[in-house]
């Protein structure tokens, strides 16, 4: 079992979009992503689909692939609940 894990920082959103894939591009050959949300203000729908499309990239390697997004701040755990990426990844809060 592949396991990795990152840490994010700042506001995840449009203008921080290429950086965030290419950070995810070389995680799809990962079995587990542990990312650490601790420092992360905000995340709008850009974040969100790096977020959906690493884990279908890892989908495709593995039968069962696991992110799990670490510290989840209050606000940004409303948002990922909101769109439901909370059924799709594994959350905890701060």
């Amino acid at each position: 079992m592949r396991s990795t894990q990152i840490r994010l920082s700042g506001e995840c959103d449009i203008s921080s979009s290429e950086a965030l894939s290419e950070l995810f591009a070389p995680l799809a050959g990962c079995d587990e992503v542990v990312i650490d949300m601790s420092d992360v203000s905000y995340i709008d729908s850009v974040a969100i689909r790096c977020f959906v499309r690493l884990r279908n990239e890892m989908k495709q390697r593995t039968a069962d692939p696991v992110i799990r997004l670490e510290h989840v701040t209050p606000g940004v755990r409303r948002i990922l609940e909101i769109t439901r990426l909370d059924r799709m990844l594994q959350i905890t809060s701060e």
